[in-house]
């Protein structure tokens, strides 16, 4: 796609001038824009993109426009789009979700990535609400991609986002259930979008020209029923006269076909031309149009269709940018190909021409199919092709493979290669194996042995995926039998190698599959393919750790760490993350492990990884249990569990459940034990995967012995070591005979189960696994205790002698864990006197991080007040603001306050907004009124003592920069309160010779309200009993010059005759 036109996409239409205003409509979207979501269904032409384009230049709130069409139902273009929207009024916007969308190899399986590392950024970078339309959403909702997309964004949504969504229909993909369940969705359908008789009249009256009677008016809105575009193309067929209804119902034709004719025949010739050739582009500038197609005079002429209303809209801030109504540009489309198809194939070509020049392949594709020339579509597919599959486009270009006739990918196999590769990964594998033997046998054919190697590497990973191992090999070898053997590594040896070891691994051939990753890892080193270099190191580290070479699985797993993160793939740094945590807990590092899986835990949430969340949460169960938490251990694994069952994940599901087992067994619990290793078992594919069913088996038949079923559990664990040790899984077979040696314990046969013990030792002595031992014998660790004099193994010995160590490193770790506690909620000072200011943590919140004063105001108005409705506060703080817009103002007001403290101050009780009691919030209005309080009730002195503390806490008026009657009404109180402080105050020092001290709050209160000349005289009092006459006279002289300035009236005889005294040196004594 064209720079412009992506720009086109994310612009807010222009409101056009003639625009009827549908105040019941724009009231509803303002009154519900608080819910998560408003989905507008209704056929095309009833006005919902007019509506919405009111709505948005209408709304306070930041709008996100984006415009969807067909090229969309791709999901990595949909992302795009969303970022690209998002960042027009957020410049910056989507750098950390465009890299994680860049860095991803597989769309589909990295949703919950995306989705996640959005919403975080979200939150952390835009400090308001804001509304993202997503407008003609019916191009989309059958992309399966782009609907999970959508579902995962609805369901981790943040509060400060809202979604309006316009489609023709309701799509049944989208979680409408759960979202009206929860009160989080709102909608209007084609009955509320109808015109109302007012609303027709409205429309009709714009027009001079039409002079319809109260009848005709009434039968226009019982023939259009409502609907906007009928009425619209009646008002331009109405001025040709006639009855327009009965000539409509006469021609046999749709109506809309019929009234679009009538408009289309009511223009000039001219006119009419350039109608039907300029709706070969979705979006016309006058330069296209001139230089595509061909069209002189195009800016003179769009601008003449502007002004007679012909179903063109301008795109808002592009003013050169113009579009038809959809359904008017099919119709044109329509007349075009009917009336002149030479023309119509001319033009398109030339489109095609140019967008391919321009670097479009897809709209070229577009142009070159609709006008029937699928062999053109597929050379400039083609050519694309491997850059779309490297831009993970893979939607896109399936649908173009799937758009065009088999018989043309035979002429280009390469596309059907690479469509093949993108049906893979979008899981249509119907089309994957389809395009594979296509492009196979045209490659045999044509003796391509690089391409055809590409092509059975590919078969190859599709039998990897779809667990055929057997045959995932046979291709793979095939793919490098294609190679020259003395030629340099190829990516096709790469990814061979890399499948063959793949399939070598998950068949339990363990030594065959190291050495096929180990070739592998060379050619990916000479090929410099970081991808493929991470995916062959884990599956080397995972080699290493089934042959119990733990340590060096550790090393490889390490490197992995450092490349996913130099690749920037947050869900991959998870996954490893969480392998490395479990290598290293193996081998004795514990801490390490608890540190590697709370990175892993907190990478995977940050981006909304869920699958890789419950992997990390059922490996932290396991490492909880082993280090002697079993009921922390639980409530991991049950919450990992949880999300594995949701996202579909059945080998998770099992392991956790396995894991659980154990869990609940270390905690006592026998039967919820058994009961979950049994569930584990039945829902275990046991030919697909031998080692990790015999894994479970080795914990069924422990369960069954702890459970005092000592016979079969004996048996069940016996045939799990035979069934083990034929498949060399040593790690798992020592285990299983360490579970077997204390069931024959059990059984008395002591024996027995001493050499079986002395067997598990020595293969846990092969595997260098004695930290291993000590955390898989925590089950039969008595038994271990017992039992270990009477052997002469010295291997045990030293494990025995070990253990001491490894409880205090557990302990160690599991303090550790401990105080890996929530940060507390800041501490707030909040300071309503003078110019209101809040302190987080002792900092000062600078007054840009609350966008508005008005959301400054919010929080003191909150904190000065009892319980509050929204209406109520709406009344306080916007009280000319109309009604329905007080949903999105009040609570974008109330997130920009919340991103300002940091937190949540409030709550939403019983219909009100109150401060929450838990936090941290002292308030020096909310003192000072405790203060003056207990003032009223104590007696002198402690009443002085108060009223001093409350009188240092007055900085000045109540929120001095806020100036709403609400406000205003408390300044007062406020104000009073002090003064009244004040005058007492005073007069207590002054009684008590404490001169300086009340001079100085006189001064202050003077400087709050001149004009009390109470005031006044106790300062001229004080200057004189501290034998400042000559101040005490100036001060007189102050009151008297205020008082006739701003009263016209002069000082009282109080005032005067205390100047006197003053003067003449008689001051009465005062009592103390």
């Amino acid at each position: 796609m064209g720079p412009s036109l992506v720009i086109t996409k994310t612009l807010v239409p222009a409101r056009p001038t003639d625009l009827i205003r549908r105040e019941r409509l724009l009231d509803f979207l303002h009154e519900h824009i608080d819910r998560k979501l408003i989905f507008i269904a209704a056929p095309a032409g009833y006005g919902k993109t007019t509506l919405l384009v009111d709505f948005a230049h209408d709304t306070d709130l930041t709008v996100c426009w984006y415009s969807l069409d067909a090229t969309d139902r791709d999901l990595h273009t949909f992302v795009e789009g969303i970022l690209a929207s998002l960042r027009r009024r957020y410049p910056g916007f989507g750098e950390e979700t465009q890299a994680v969308l860049e860095a991803s190899v597989s769309l589909g399986d990295d949703v919950q990535s995306i989705v996640g590392t959005l919403v975080n950024e979200m939150v952390a970078t835009i400090p308001e609400w804001f509304v993202l339309i997503l407008d003609d959403f019916h191009h989309v909702e059958d992309a399966s991609e782009v609907t999970d997309f959508l579902s995962a964004l609805l369901a981790y949504q943040p509060e400060h986002c809202h979604l309006i969504i316009a489609s023709r229909t309701v799509p049944g993909t989208l979680p409408f259930i759960s979202l009206v369940a929860h009160g989080e969705v709102e909608g209007l359908g084609p009955s509320d979008l109808c015109f109302t008789p007012e609303e027709v009249r409205r429309l009709l009256d714009q027009d001079p020209s039409l002079r319809l009677s109260p009848e005709e008016v009434e039968r226009l809105i019982a023939e259009s029923e409502g609907w906007i575009t009928g009425i619209l193309l009646a008002r331009h067929a109405m001025r040709r006269g006639g009855n327009l209804w009965a000539r409509a119902r006469a021609s046999g034709r749709p109506l809309y076909e019929y009234l679009a004719s009538e408009v289309l025949e009511n223009q000039e010739p001219d006119l009419q031309e350039f109608l039907l050739a300029s709706s070969t582009l979705e979006v016309m500038t006058p330069a296209l149009c001139e230089r595509v197609l061909g069209l002189g005079g195009a800016e003179e002429r769009l601008r003449q269709l502007e002004r007679r209303n012909l179903f063109v809209e301008r795109v808002e801030e592009r003013e050169d940018h113009f579009r038809y109504h959809a359904l008017f540009r099919e119709f044109l489309q329509a007349q075009l190909k009917k009336k002149d198809p030479g023309t119509f194939r001319h033009l398109h070509r030339r489109a095609a021409a140019w967008f391919e020049q321009q670097g479009d392949p897809g709209r070229s594709a577009w142009h070159y199919l609709a006008i029937g020339a699928p062999e053109e579509a597929a050379r400039v597919l083609d050519e694309a092709a491997e850059s779309l599959l490297r831009a993970s486009r893979l939607k896109t270009l399936v649908e173009w493979a799937e758009r065009l006739p088999e018989k043309t990918l035979y002429a280009y196999p390469r596309l059907a290669l690479f469509a093949a590769k993108a049906a893979s990964r979008v899981g249509k594998m119907e089309q994957t194996r389809r395009w594979l033997d296509i492009a196979e046998g045209v490659f045999r054919t044509r003796g391509e042995g690089e391409m055809l190697g590409m092509t059975l590497a590919a078969q190859a990973l599709v039998a990897l995926n779809q667990g055929a191992y057997t045959e995932g090999i046979q291709w793979a070898e095939a793919a490098l039998q294609t190679l020259p053997t003395d030629g340099p590594p190829s990516e096709v040896a790469v990814e061979a190698l890399r499948v063959q070891g793949m399939c070598l691994l998950r068949m339990g051939r363990f030594s065959e599959a190291e050495e096929t990753f180990r070739q592998a890892l060379d050619a990916v080193r000479e090929v410099g393919d970081l991808h493929r270099e991470v995916l062959i190191r884990t599956g080397l580290a995972a080699c290493l750790h089934s042959q119990g070479r733990i340590r060096e699985a550790v090393d490889a797993l390490k490197m992995v760490v450092v490349t996913a993160r130099e690749l920037g793939s947050p869900g991959y740094l998870a996954e490893t993350l969480n392998d490395l945590a479990y290598n290293l807990y193996m081998i004795g590092d514990y801490l390490g492990a608890l540190q590697a899986l709370q990175e892993a835990l907190a990478t995977a949430r940050r981006v909304g990884h869920r699958r890789v969340e419950a992997f990390v949460l059922v490996s932290l169960g396991e490492v909880l249990r082993d280090l002697g938490d079993p009921e922390a251990a639980v409530g991991r694994l049950r919450e990992g569990i949880a999300i594995a069952e949701a996202v579909g994940n059945l080998f998770l599901t099992t392991y956790g459940l396995e894991a659980l087992a154990l869990a609940l067994l270390r905690s006592g619990d026998v039967d919820q034990a058994l009961d979950c290793i049994q569930e584990a078992l039945e829902q275990t594919d046991h030919e697909e995967t031998p080692v990790l069913s015999g894994r479970y088996r080795a914990t069924l038949g422990l369960i069954l012995v702890k459970g005092g079923q000592v016979g079969e559990g004996q048996a069940t664990l016996e045939e799990t070591c035979a069934l083990l040790d034929r498949m060399g899984a040593r790690q798992e077979v020592a285990r299983a005979r360490l579970y077997l040696a204390y069931a024959l314990h059990r059984a008395g046969k002591t024996q027995a189960a001493a050499e079986t013990l002395l067997r598990a030792m020595e293969a846990y002595s092969d595997i260098g696994g004695r930290h291993r031992f000590l955390v898989e014998a925590q089950p039969v660790w008595s038994f271990v205790e017992e039992n270990a004099p009477r052997l002469d193994e010295p291997v045990l010995a030293e494990i025995l002698e070990a253990a001491p160590r490894f409880h205090a490193s557990a302990s160690k770790a599991l303090r550790y864990w401990a105080d890996q506690t929530a940060p507390p909620p800041p501490s707030l000072r909040a300071y309503g006197f003078g110019v209101g200011q809040v302190e987080r943590n002792g900092v000062p919140i600078p007054s840009s991080a609350w966008v508005t004063s008005t959301a400054r105001h919010l929080f003191f108005y909150l904190l000065s007040h009892p319980p509050r409705t929204r209406d109520q506060i709406g009344t306080d703080l916007w009280p000319d603001l109309r009604p329905s817009r007080l949903p999105g103002t009040f609570h974008n007001t109330k997130y920009r306050m919340q991103q300002a403290l940091g937190v949540n101050p409030v709550v939403y009780r019983d219909g009100r907004y109150v401060v929450r009691e838990d936090l941290d919030i002292w308030y020096d209005v909310r003192e000072f009124e405790r203060l003056v309080e207990l003032a009223r009730r104590s007696p002198p002195p402690k009443r002085l003592r108060y009223l001093r503390r409350a009188v240092a806490l007055y900085r000045g008026d109540f929120l001095e920069d806020c100036y709403a009657d609400w406000c205003a009404d408390q300044r007062e109180v406020l104000r009073q309160q002090f003064l009244e402080a004040v005058g007492e105050v005073a007069s207590w020092w002054i009684g008590r010779l404490r001169l300086d001290d009340a001079i100085d709050v006189l001064r202050r209160g003077l400087a709050v309200d001149n004009l009390r000349e109470d005031f006044h005289r106790l300062l001229m009092e004080a200057y004189a009993r501290k034998g400042l006459v000559d101040e005490a006279v100036a001060q007189y002289r102050r009151c008297a010059e205020t008082l006739r300035r701003e009263l016209s009236v002069e000082p009282s005889p109080e005032t005067v005759e205390l100047y006197h005294a003053i003067r003449e040196g008689r001051l009465p004594s005062r009592g103390r």
